[in-house]
Protein backbone atom coordinates (compact mmCIF):
# COMPACT_ATOMS: atom_id res chain seq x y z
CA UNK A 1 0.00 0.00 0.00
CA UNK A 2 2.04 3.26 -0.83
CA UNK A 3 -1.55 5.26 -0.90
CA UNK A 4 -2.82 7.11 1.88
CA UNK A 5 -6.16 6.69 3.26
CA UNK A 6 -7.98 9.22 4.51
CA UNK A 7 -10.72 9.25 7.15
CA UNK A 8 -12.68 12.36 8.69
CA UNK A 9 -13.72 11.10 12.48
CA UNK A 10 -13.96 12.55 16.07
CA UNK A 11 -13.47 9.30 17.42
CA UNK A 12 -9.42 9.74 18.20
CA UNK A 13 -9.11 12.61 20.60
CA UNK A 14 -5.52 13.81 22.17
CA UNK A 15 -4.88 11.40 24.91
CA UNK A 16 -4.06 12.74 27.96
CA UNK A 17 -0.31 12.98 28.67
CA UNK A 18 0.30 12.73 24.62
CA UNK A 19 1.41 16.29 24.25
CA UNK A 20 4.67 14.69 26.58
CA UNK A 21 5.46 11.91 24.30
CA UNK A 22 5.13 13.66 21.03
CA UNK A 23 8.51 14.03 19.13
CA UNK A 24 7.04 17.43 17.24
CA UNK A 25 4.45 20.33 18.56
CA UNK A 26 0.81 18.90 17.14
CA UNK A 27 1.80 15.27 16.03
CA UNK A 28 -0.61 13.89 17.52
CA UNK A 29 -2.34 10.11 16.65
CA UNK A 30 -1.45 8.53 19.61
CA UNK A 31 -5.37 7.12 19.83
CA UNK A 32 -5.66 6.65 15.75
CA UNK A 33 -2.85 4.70 16.30
CA UNK A 34 -4.00 2.53 19.37
CA UNK A 35 -7.37 1.93 17.32
CA UNK A 36 -5.31 0.46 14.43
CA UNK A 37 -3.01 -2.17 16.68
CA UNK A 38 -6.02 -3.31 18.10
CA UNK A 39 -8.22 -3.49 15.08
CA UNK A 40 -5.19 -5.71 13.42
CA UNK A 41 -4.78 -7.79 16.54
CA UNK A 42 -8.47 -8.47 16.35
CA UNK A 43 -7.62 -9.70 12.24
CA UNK A 44 -4.98 -11.91 13.68
CA UNK A 45 -1.57 -9.88 12.73
CA UNK A 46 0.49 -9.35 15.39
CA UNK A 47 1.23 -5.69 15.84
CA UNK A 48 3.95 -5.56 18.27
CA UNK A 49 4.85 -1.62 19.30
CA UNK A 50 3.56 1.81 18.58
CA UNK A 51 5.68 4.98 19.10
CA UNK A 52 5.92 8.45 17.91
CA UNK A 53 8.26 9.64 15.61
CA UNK A 54 8.49 12.95 14.06
CA UNK A 55 5.35 13.46 11.75
CA UNK A 56 3.38 11.26 13.51
CA UNK A 57 2.58 7.73 14.87
CA UNK A 58 4.45 4.47 13.56
CA UNK A 59 2.28 1.10 14.04
CA UNK A 60 4.59 -1.98 13.68
CA UNK A 61 2.82 -5.28 12.02
CA UNK A 62 5.01 -7.87 11.70
CA UNK A 63 4.31 -9.53 8.47
CA UNK A 64 5.76 -13.28 7.65
CA UNK A 65 9.83 -11.85 6.51
CA UNK A 66 9.56 -8.43 8.02
CA UNK A 67 8.27 -5.78 10.43
CA UNK A 68 7.08 -2.92 8.58
CA UNK A 69 5.22 0.01 10.01
CA UNK A 70 1.75 2.03 9.28
CA UNK A 71 2.56 5.66 8.97
CA UNK A 72 -0.33 7.61 11.12
CA UNK A 73 -0.76 11.28 10.24
CA UNK A 74 -3.38 13.94 12.10
CA UNK A 75 -4.02 17.28 10.19
CA UNK A 76 -2.78 20.38 11.84
CA UNK A 77 -5.66 22.57 10.54
CA UNK A 78 -9.16 22.46 9.95
CA UNK A 79 -9.07 23.85 6.00
CA UNK A 80 -8.12 19.94 5.25
CA UNK A 81 -10.15 17.30 3.72
CA UNK A 82 -9.65 14.63 6.33
CA UNK A 83 -8.84 14.64 9.90
CA UNK A 84 -6.40 11.71 9.53
CA UNK A 85 -4.24 10.19 7.03
CA UNK A 86 -2.45 6.50 7.38
CA UNK A 87 0.20 4.85 4.52
CA UNK A 88 2.29 1.74 4.93
CA UNK A 89 6.16 2.37 5.72
CA UNK A 90 7.41 0.66 2.47
CA UNK A 91 6.73 1.70 -0.98
CA UNK A 92 7.84 -1.52 -3.08
CA UNK A 93 6.41 -4.89 -2.56
CA UNK A 94 9.84 -5.84 -2.80
CA UNK A 95 12.06 -4.79 0.19
CA UNK A 96 15.80 -5.60 1.06
CA UNK A 97 16.42 -7.87 4.08
CA UNK A 98 19.67 -7.85 5.52
CA UNK A 99 18.74 -10.48 7.40
CA UNK A 100 18.55 -13.18 4.82
CA UNK A 101 20.47 -10.74 2.22
CA UNK A 102 17.87 -10.69 -0.58
CA UNK A 103 14.90 -9.45 -2.10
CA UNK A 104 11.56 -10.43 -0.10
CA UNK A 105 8.54 -10.54 -2.21
CA UNK A 106 5.62 -8.56 0.21
CA UNK A 107 2.97 -8.04 -2.35
CA UNK A 108 0.56 -10.79 -1.13
CA UNK A 109 0.67 -9.96 2.25
CA UNK A 110 0.61 -5.90 1.70
CA UNK A 111 -2.22 -6.31 -0.75
CA UNK A 112 -4.32 -8.47 2.05
CA UNK A 113 -3.12 -5.69 5.29
CA UNK A 114 -4.25 -2.84 2.31
CA UNK A 115 -8.03 -5.06 1.85
CA UNK A 116 -8.00 -5.31 5.45
CA UNK A 117 -7.09 -1.50 6.57
CA UNK A 118 -9.58 -0.42 4.25
CA UNK A 119 -12.56 -2.72 5.78
CA UNK A 120 -11.25 -1.67 9.51
CA UNK A 121 -12.57 2.09 8.30
CA UNK A 122 -15.25 1.07 6.38
CA UNK A 123 -17.33 -0.91 8.62
CA UNK A 124 -16.41 1.76 11.98
CA UNK A 125 -19.78 3.80 11.88
CA UNK A 126 -17.93 6.33 13.48
CA UNK A 127 -15.22 6.52 10.69
CA UNK A 128 -15.70 8.18 7.32
CA UNK A 129 -13.55 6.68 5.10
CA UNK A 130 -12.79 9.68 2.54
CA UNK A 131 -10.85 7.48 0.11
CA UNK A 132 -7.17 7.16 -0.75
CA UNK A 133 -4.60 9.71 -2.55
CA UNK A 134 -1.19 9.13 -4.12
CA UNK A 135 0.22 11.97 -1.98
CA UNK A 136 -0.30 12.65 1.82
CA UNK A 137 -3.44 14.86 1.95
CA UNK A 138 -1.99 16.75 5.59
Amino acid sequence: MSTFLQICSSKFPVLPGEAEEVTNPGTFGKSFAQYRQERLVERNYAVPLICCEGWGWWVGVQLSNALIGLCCYRAHDESKECDFACTTSVEKARVWSWKRFRYLDLSDELAQLDEDLKAILSEDPDVEFVGEKDDNPL
